[in-house]
C-alpha cells in the first residue's frame, strides 16, 4: 500500500468517527478549562538569607595557633572550624525539625485539609489507620510544601513554601526562620557553658603558666559565643528579603496557559487513538465472522 492510500485510508477512518473524536477532543478541552479555573490556586514565599558571620569563631581559632589541640580536648574543635550557616541548612532540612515544626503548630489537619473537619474536629477517615501520622505529615511538607536551595557563589540560601493558602505560607516562613534561629542560638548557649564549665575545671587543676593562659583565652573566646548567642536574633541566618504576600491573582499553580497548550495537543492524541482503536475493534470483528 502506497504513502498516499495509507493517508487517505486514515483520513477515511477519522472521517468516519469525527463525531466521537470531537466529542473527546471537547472533553479534554472542558476538563481542563474547568481545572484551569476551578482547581485550589497554589502561592509561592521565598525567604533569602545568608549565613550569619562566623568572624568571632575564626578569630579565636587564629589566636590560639598552635593551641587549638587543647581546644579540641575541651570539645571545641568542631565549633571553631564549621559553619553555622551550613549547620543551620542541614538543621532545616533534618526531619527532626520538620517534625518539631508540624507538632508544635498543629499542621497535619492543614496539610491533609481534605480529610478534615474542621466543624466537627475530627478526620474524615471511616479506619483509623488511615489517619495521616506524623511521618506523613513530614514527607507532604517535604514533597510539596518546603524547599531549600543554596547557592554557593553568592552564598545565598532561600527558603521557599508553597500552599494554597498565601497568608499562612507566609508565616510558615517566618516561623521556620525564627524558630530555626532560636534552635541554633540554644545549642551554642548550651555548647559554650558546656565548654566553660569544663574550661573552668581545667583552670583550677592547673598551675602551669601557659596552660592557665591559653585556658584563659579559650574561656574568653566561649565568654564572647555565649554573649553573641544571647543577644543577636539572626544568629545563624540572617534574613535578607523576607516573605512578601504574593497577589492574590498569580498564583505559581495551576498555570492555565501551560495546561490549555497541554490540554489541545492531548485532546487530539486521545480523538485520534479513539478513532484508530475503534478501526481495529471493527476489522478484528470483521475477520472473526469471515472466518
Amino acid at each position: 500500500m502506497s504513502g498516499d492510500e495509507s493517508l487517505r485510508r486514515i483520513y477515511g477512518q477519522f472521517k468516519r468517527h469525527r463525531r466521537g473524536m470531537l466529542a473527546i477532543f471537547l472533553g479534554v478541552v472542558a476538563a481542563a478549562i474547568v481545572y484551569a479555573l476551578m482547581g485550589t490556586p497554589v502561592y509561592r514565599v521565598q525567604v533569602v538569607m545568608m549565613p550569619a558571620s562566623d568572624k568571632e569563631d575564626l578569630g579565636l581559632s587564629s589566636m590560639l595557633g598552635p593551641l587549638s589541640g587543647f581546644a579540641g580536648m575541651a570539645g571545641l574543635g568542631t565549633a571553631l572550624g564549621s559553619s553555622k550557616g551550613e549547620e543551620a541548612i542541614a538543621v532545616l532540612k533534618s526531619r527532626s525539625f520538620t517534625a518539631h515544626f508540624i507538632s508544635e503548630h498543629n499542621l497535619l489537619p492543614e496539610l491533609f485539609y481534605r480529610h478534615w473537619d474542621a466543624v466537627g474536629k475530627r478526620w474524615t477517615f471511616m479506619s483509623s489507620r488511615s489517619i495521616p501520622t506524623l511521618n506523613d505529615g513530614v514527607k507532604k511538607f517535604d514533597d510539596d510544601v518546603r524547599r531549600v536551595s543554596t547557592n554557593e557563589v553568592n552564598n545565598l540560601i532561600t527558603l521557599t513554601v508553597d500552599w494554597s493558602d498565601r497568608q499562612r505560607a507566609v508565616d510558615w516562613a517566618q516561623q521556620m526562620v525564627h524558630e530555626l534561629n532560636d534552635d541554633m542560638r540554644n545549642r551554642a548557649k548550651s555548647q559554650a557553658q558546656q565548654a566553660l564549665d569544663y574550661l573552668n575545671k581545667e583552670m583550677e587543676k592547673t598551675s602551669v603558666v601557659e596552660l592557665r593562659d591559653a585556658t584563659a583565652k579559650l574561656i574568653e573566646g566561649e565568654l564572647r559565643n555565649l554573649m553573641m548567642a544571647n543577644v543577636r536574633e539572626e544568629y545563624a541566618l540572617k534574613v535578607l528579603d523576607p516573605p512578601l504576600l504574593p497577589d492574590a491573582k498569580r498564583p505559581v499553580w495551576p498555570k492555565r496557559s501551560l495546561i490549555m497548550a497541554l490540554a489541545i495537543p492531548l485532546g487530539m492524541i486521545l480523538a485520534a487513538l479513539y478513532a484508530l482503536g475503534l478501526e481495529a475493534i471493527t476489522r478484528q470483528r470483521d475477520l472473526l465472522r469471515s472466518a
